[in-house]
């Protein structure tokens, strides 16, 4: 096989003409060349833009890439297992990114997450541009984060930020109110060490502070680090990482915690009815059977999907197969939302596995 490199124009349709102006060159390949025009994709296009036509909803909107004049500079670094010495492991699954308004000027800023080489914090400058507001503490490139979720734990009106990672600990944030973040992790009851992934804040038990489920996926990656080819140290994932659900002991629960207040958590999964042991990357709290009671729908990555009834707040119940006779094995996403705007939530999730 041949590998070329290609000119790329960055933020051209790729249907319009490259020929006008010199390219700018990137160190992307398309192998094949085809990749970079797919020619089923020209009409799928002509098929949507039919389908819109006949629609009620506005979609005479267009996204153009803006990357460049934003001033993001930030670069997704990957650890080996992911690309040099690629292993099928859960760090192929890449990380998350959280955005709200940290200072109050009525624009969201970004977190960017980063596998190697640290995290980036992106303030929102307004018209489309932003500036690196990142400091030591909000990088930690002393370890392999995974996600963050912005969520305001001590109602003080401003959003603060937890971000979790493989292995060395989960952090949390506490905001100032002007984008100022202090790392609070110990003492809080949230520092937890594992294979964490997404963090679900919400009030569980409607005492207007928000709770948080922590989704754990496994143990897929070894004790001891190694440096890899960019620098950095990480965990080496296990050998058939995605078979690793059949070996007893590889397991890792989720965690529900209740915020008491003070910036302090208590784990509450086993009185709670909420030890799940899915491989989970992710889950959505929502209200499903409309009691005004946040229940959980959980995402398995090596297993179906699981589904927790609140029971006003006093426990969780499993309901799985009740509620969903049959569900995707392999979940990896999850929105939730009104799509036919009947007044009622359904639930659109993406998995690797099915057919």
């Amino acid at each position: 096989m041949l590998l070329q490199l290609l000119p790329v124009v960055i933020g051209d349709n790729p249907y319009d003409s490259i020929a006008e102006g010199p390219p700018r060159f990137s160190s992307r390949l398309h192998v094949p060349p085809s990749i970079r025009k797919p020619p089923w994709l020209l009409q799928r296009r002509q098929i949507q833009f039919e389908l819109a036509a006949g629609s009620s909803v506005r979609s005479d909107f267009s996204f153009t890439d803006r990357l460049e004049e934003s001033g993001i500079i930030f670069r997704n670094r990957i650890t080996d297992d992911s690309g040099k010495r690629y292993l099928p492991v859960h760090y192929d699954h890449g990380c998350g990114l959280a955005a709200a308004d940290i200072d109050g000027d009525s624009l969201p800023d970004l977190f960017l997450v980063n596998q190697s080489g640290g995290n980036e914090l992106w303030r929102n400058l307004g018209e489309g541009r932003f500036a690196n507001w990142t400091t030591p503490e909000l990088a930690l490139a002393d370890r392999i984060s995974v996600s963050a979720s912005f969520a305001d734990i001590d109602n003080d009106g401003d959003p603060d930020l937890y971000v979790t990672a493989v292995r060395d600990g989960n952090v949390l944030f506490e905001n100032d109110g002007r984008g100022g973040f202090t790392d609070i992790a110990i003492g809080s009851g949230i520092d937890y060490r594992g294979h964490s992934s997404a963090a679900v804040f919400f009030d569980y038990d409607r005492d207007g502070l928000l709770d948080l489920f922590l989704c754990n996926v496994g143990d897929y990656t070894r004790e001891q680090t190694v440096v890899s080819s960019a620098g950095s140290s990480y965990y080496p994932g296990r050998e058939n990482a995605f078979s690793l659900h059949l070996e007893p002991g590889r397991g890792e629960k989720s965690a529900l915690f209740k915020n008491q207040g003070n910036n302090r958590f208590i784990e509450v999964s086993q009185s709670m009815g909420l030890e799940d042991a899915s491989w989970t990357g992710d889950a959505s709290a929502v209200d499903l059977n409309a009691d005004g009671w946040q229940d959980l729908y959980i995402l398995n990555m090596q297993g179906s999907d699981q589904y927790y009834e609140n029971d006003q707040g006093r426990r969780f119940v499993r309901k799985s197969r009740e509620y969903f006779p049959r569900t995707p094995w392999g979940s990896m996403g999850i929105q939730v939302f009104d799509w036919d705007s009947d007044g009622l939530l359904d639930l659109y999730v993406t998995d690797m596995h099915s057919i």
